[in-house]
């Protein structure tokens, strides 16, 4: 697991990459201590498509390098986890979540970047997740929430509005959000 620490504006917060597969690594001067091989002796071995399991990654980080800005239906892959997403509201549209699977660990941020007079939802491919979370209405409020659709709301999201999903188990992504306006973002 490694760890990133980012600022999304408001406050420090650690990401973690779990669960995560490399493709088609390089792995540069390697260091074999103490092998064990049985049956064969051999002075000057040649190892060719070795099979590496239960290694160890360190010092990693990952981090969005760029926002992707979503402007109609969409659907995300674990792939996706730690992107940061823009999202106007030109047209009523829905973003579907990854079932989080592998667990807790997957993270998607949502800005508000262009308001509208549609409503633009978050839900979770084939209904296999519950939200779960607060969002804090025009700095007078915080609404604890539970359900399986987020709404930036038509015509009451402001620009700056935002989502964040984090996946904290199988089945369940915790929710945070902030609306300037009262109603602006829900969840039902």
């Amino acid at each position: 697991m490694s760890r990133n620490t980012k600022s999304i504006g408001i406050a420090y917060e650690d990401q973690y990459l779990v669960n995560a597969e490399l493709t088609t690594p390089t792995i540069t001067s390697p260091t074999i201590t103490s092998p064990t091989v049985t049956g064969e002796t051999s002075t000057s071995p040649t190892i060719t498509s070795p099979t590496i399991s239960g290694a160890v990654v360190t010092g990693a980080q990952f981090k969005s390098s760029r926002a992707t800005a979503i402007t109609t239906t969409a659907t995300l892959a674990i792939a996706d986890a730690g992107g940061i997403f823009t999202v106007a509201q030109s047209s009523a549209y829905d973003i579907d979540l990854p079932s989080p699977t592998v667990g807790a660990g997957l993270r998607f941020l949502f800005q508000l970047v262009a308001p509208g007079a549609f409503n633009v939802t978050i839900t979770v491919a084939g209904a296999a997740a519950t939200f779960e979370g607060t969002i804090i209405n025009d700095v007078t409020s915080v609404v604890p929430c539970t359900g399986a659709t987020i709404t930036f709301a038509s015509g009451t999201a402001v620009l700056g509005d935002w989502v964040e999903c984090i996946s904290t188990a199988t089945g369940k992504y915790f929710v945070r959000a902030c609306t300037s306006a009262a109603g602006g973002v829900t969840i039902a």
